[in-house]
């Protein structure tokens, strides 16, 4: 089984706004345009693009037959590129701030089908 270790592409600037790791990465693709995913920073970027008829873009950063070292180069990666938004923790202001957005999002979709 490859692990893989991936990174999302936001076509705007060609930067990599994600980088993951995932055993089963076809499965994991799909669960990152779903905008009700626990992943919600990276989904709240996923819908946003797709707002604007934008596809996000992926690359393969990493493929090996351990999944301890697939996580080491995901947690490398991560720390490399501080732009991702895989540094949000959930007690930081910019998780409060994306969860916010989340929660508007969602009040304009139930105010749109009223």
């Amino acid at each position: 089984m490859a692990h893989s270790v991936y990174g999302l592409i936001d076509p705007r600037n060609q930067r990599l706004f994600y980088i993951g790791y995932s055993s089963k990465l076809s499965d994991r693709l799909v669960a990152h345009h779903n905008t009700g995913s626990n992943d919600c920073w990276s989904a709240l970027v996923m819908k946003e693009l797709e707002d604007l008829d934008l596809r996000v873009e992926h690359c393969i950063l990493g493929e090996f037959d351990s999944k301890k070292e697939a996580l080491e180069l995901e947690k490398k990666l991560i720390r490399l590129l501080p732009n991702t938004v895989n540094l949000i923790g959930k007690s930081s202001d910019a998780y409060k701030f994306m969860m916010m957005k989340k929660r508007m999002i969602a009040l304009s979709l139930v105010e749109m089908s009223d």
